[in-house]
């Protein structure tokens, strides 16, 4: 319990030697110039400002620089998003067209699987005659048929 008494009139002690300043008249002029307390801050940051023109010149054709490709990259990246709308749609149309494909291939199998091919040649050369003469016109077949000729 002591300790704690000693302890609190320490810090009431500290706290009774803290004390406001009191501003001086420079201080509180408005129109006056603290030049300390900028020195401080320049020492302190170590920045310091100028007005530079050819500094000023090279900082606006940056800047334009940028923007320009600043607007390429935006109208670069719209273009690939394009592309790649593109080219997902051709994909979904490949891939359409390559089962239309195989459902074609399947269906050609199995006609010709059902159809057994022709071995004989009496008989080739016969159909081979009938797909030749029904390019004609349908007079000279029927004609033929029946065996008349003018």
């Amino acid at each position: 319990m002591e300790q704690a008494h000693y302890l609190l009139n320490r810090l009431r002690a500290t706290n009774d030697g803290i004390h406001t300043k009191t501003p001086d008249q420079d201080e509180l002029n408005p129109n006056a110039v603290n030049g300390i307390s900028l020195e401080a801050l320049q020492t302190t940051l170590n920045a310091s400002g100028a007005l530079d023109a050819v500094n000023g010149m090279q900082n606006r054709i940056a800047l334009g620089q940028f923007s320009q490709q600043t607007m390429q990259r935006d109208a670069l990246i719209q273009q690939a998003d394009a592309l790649q709308v593109k080219l997902y749609q051709d994909q979904l149309t490949l891939a359409r067209l390559n089962g239309e494909q195989a459902r074609l291939q399947a269906i050609q199998s199995a006609n010709a699987a059902k159809t057994p091919p022709v071995n004989d040649s009496v008989l080739s050369g016969r159909l081979a005659t009938l797909a030749g003469k029904s390019r004609h016109s349908p007079v000279k077949t029927a004609q033929h048929r029946t065996g008349l000729r003018r």
